[in-house]
């Protein structure tokens, strides 16, 4: 089947529309990508110029193409005038699914290369099968060899003519002359004739031109290629200097005879990867794969902008930004903005004059705005840190929400230094080791720097009996803003949801963390009172890069779920963790095996407290699941996770989880425990 740009019943498939683009030094360039399916022959698009740029009927177009699979892609233009032209593409082999193929041009007037090099367009003699390579003299124009070359098929007549797709390289390259040379994609495939060769040969890329890097990569092709790469040959290599953004990429392979003449060879380079530091290029030729493959050079050009801030050192507290209008620079200072807009995040520290900033960076930026002559002096709130901890007894012998105000000591916290963070964990220290109670949840309102409600409501439907009646405790701890070696914030999740399991990301500041921190998670409310927002809180897929907090309502289709947020805290190591007399721990829970009934089918292990307390500790948990990466492991939309303690004492405590069945068992699951007291 063929395709045209216009008229064809087969529909095309184009993602990106690209206008002709005026740069400095009358270097035009532009790229799109369109999708080929699995049964299409071909595909063409149109590129029409901007009527600014004054193109001539004489414009010369450089087309090169990117992909990422390993099938050999050929091209080539038509219907070249002032006004535009077609870039049209073919494939060498099947595929399954439907490829994005890039199509890469640069465009300018012949003139604009003098002094560099030559441009010209030359016609290819009639031939029937096979290769055909015309001669090439360059006459006095070059001093040695030309470094670059780039050819460019011109299909003239008939149009949409899939069957002069051919390879196009360079064979030869020396001061004086070299050969282009053409392969027909299929072997005798009729009469080949009426096309035309865009030729581009430079000593140097133009100085005018906003091309940076034109270069060469050497094949040496001295090991058999694999089937990873489908028997091509590719490497990749590294650009001198970052781009600013992505750069467009042309190409074209250069051959000197060793092993094989031109007549009978065949090579197709493209482009399978570029980002704004690297390159990776491939090609193939006609050899057997396990045969000896001759040395094979690929010219590129890189066009585009490096980037304004490589190597620019702008000092402490500044950074350095591009002014993307005439690609210039300037230090700045640091805007602090949040790494996630749905998160207030909090990182204290102290400076010298004794007042406390919300992060570290917004220290710099007052340093580096002029506003303060103060330097940093520790992590952390200048005034002393204060953590209250207490343990309430709710009554949950009932389906109703159970809910009572927590008071702070009144010179706790201050009305003026930030947000209070709660972290909240159901216990039941008063129960024996005999009775595994039902999984509960629990969360806060209304918090402020005076009190807090704490509300709890338990799965089930209080058909169970306890033999404590239902008397449940919640342990709390809650600090203003956070701790030395610790972030706090608040994450706003999804601010309306309706059922199921809903997950919201934080990213931690770069280069936050080391290594995986202990994260803990409690939910607050702002409609009060209401058991159908109750939900399941864990952690999911953290590292050192961020987590994701995951609610999962109690009740399936318990109706509209708003303005939740997630009281978080983060760190590696407290470094108040002697003075608040905490230590943490991170329990595996394997979940090889069915729950035991007689822990009323949850998971239960016995831990040993860190130490012997005088007192039965405050344990805050948390639990943490790992989905990413595992094929085999529940994403959290279909998962639910409780944890909770029992039967605490003074050396020892049982930790218990549920959560939900999958078709092959359960999911490991890694509860994180802080425990604090004396």
């Amino acid at each position: 089947m063929g395709c045209s740009v216009m008229g064809n019943p087969v529909a095309l498939t184009f993602i990106l529309i690209v206008y002709f683009t005026t740069i400095s030094g009358k270097l035009h360039n532009g790229d799109a990508f369109i999708t080929y399916s699995a049964d299409d022959d071909y595909r063409c698009k149109r590129f029409d110029f901007d009527p600014s740029s004054k193109a001539t009927d004489n414009v010369h177009v450089q087309l090169r193409l990117r992909l990422s699979a390993y099938n050999v892609a050929l091209s080539w233009i038509e219907s070249v005038s002032k006004v535009g032209f077609t870039g049209c593409v073919t494939l060498s082999g099947p595929i399954k699914e439907p490829l994005a193929i890039h199509l890469t041009w640069i465009a300018f007037e012949s003139a604009d290369v003098d002094g560099a090099g030559l441009a010209s367009v030359r016609n290819v003699p009639f031939w029937t099968t096979g290769s055909q390579c015309i001669d090439i003299r360059t006459g006095n124009t070059f001093s040695s060899a030309p470094s670059l070359v780039f050819f460019t098929v011109i299909h003239t007549n008939p149009p949409k003519n899939v069957h002069d797709a051919t390879s196009i390289w360079a064979e030869e390259v020396t001061t004086s002359q070299f050969k282009v040379c053409l392969r027909e994609l299929k072997n005798f495939d009729g009469i080949h004739e009426n096309i035309r060769v865009n030729i581009l040969a430079l000593s140097s890329v133009p100085s005018a031109w906003p091309i940076p890097i034109g270069d060469e990569i050497q094949f040496p092709n001295d090991v058999i290629p694999g089937l990873s790469t489908e028997y091509s040959f590719c490497k990749q290599i590294t650009f001198s200097k970052p781009f600013y953004s992505t750069p467009k990429i042309v190409t074209t392979a250069e051959h000197d005879k060793n092993t094989i003449e031109p007549d009978n060879n065949a090579i197709s380079e493209w482009a399978r990867s570029v980002t704004k530091t690297q390159l990776e290029v491939c090609l193939k030729d006609i050899q057997r794969y396990d045969a000896s493959h001759d040395p094979i050079t690929v010219n590129y050009m890189a066009i585009g902008n490096i980037d304004p801030c490589y190597q620019v050192d702008c000092g402490p507290y500044k950074y350095c930004q591009v002014n993307e209008a005439d690609m210039t620079y300037s230090c700045v200072c640091n805007n602090c903005t949040s790494s996630s807009s749905s998160s207030s995040y909090s990182q204290q520290v102290c400076d010298s004059n004794g007042v406390t900033h919300n992060t570290r960076c917004e220290l710099d930026r007052e340093i580096c705005l002029g506003n303060t002559n103060a330097t940093w002096v520790h992590d952390g709130p200048c005034a002393p840190f204060v953590l209250e901890r207490g343990r309430v007894a709710l009554r949950l012998n009932t389906t109703d929400v159970q809910c009572k105000t927590v008071h702070f000591k009144p010179t706790s916290f201050q009305s003026n230094e930030g947000k209070i963070n709660v972290q909240t964990s159901i216990n039941y220290f008063n129960s024996t080791a005999s009775f595994v109670h039902d999984a509960a949840v629990t969360w806060v309102e209304s918090v402020t720097y005076l009190n807090f409600k704490l509300c709890a409501l338990k799965a089930g439907r209080a058909e169970r009996l306890t033999p404590d009646d239902g008397l449940t405790f919640v342990d709390y701890v809650a600090i203003q803003e956070s701790p030395a070696g610790a972030v706090a914030g608040h994450l706003r999740m999804p601010m309306k949801w309706w059922d199921g399991t809903t997950c919201t990301n934080l990213p931690f500041q770069q280069g936050l963390f080391t290594q995986t921190p202990y994260v803990f998670l409690t939910a607050e409310h702002s409609v009060l009172g209401q058991k159908h927002d109750a939900a399941t809180l864990w952690v999911e897929n953290v590292n050192s890069q961020g987590f994701d907090a995951c609610l999962r309502e109690m009740q399936n289709f318990d109706g509209l779920h708003e303005n939740i947020t997630v009281n978080w805290i983060a760190y590696q190591s407290l470094e108040n963790a002697a003075k608040l007399k905490a230590t943490q721990q991170i329990l595996d829970f394997p979940n090889d095996e069915p729950p035991k009934e007689e822990y009323h089918n949850a998971f239960c292990q016995d831990e040993k407290l860190p130490r012997i307390y005088s007192t039965i500790p405050t344990i805050i948990i948390s639990s943490g699941h790992m989905s990413r990466g595992f094929t085999n492991r529940l994403i959290p939309e279909f998962n639910s996770i409780a944890s909770w303690a029992e039967s605490i004492n003074t050396t020892y405590y049982r930790l218990c989880v549920k959560e939900i069945h999958k078709p092959n068992g359960y999911d490991p699951v890694k509860v994180t425990t802080l425990v604090i007291g004396s």
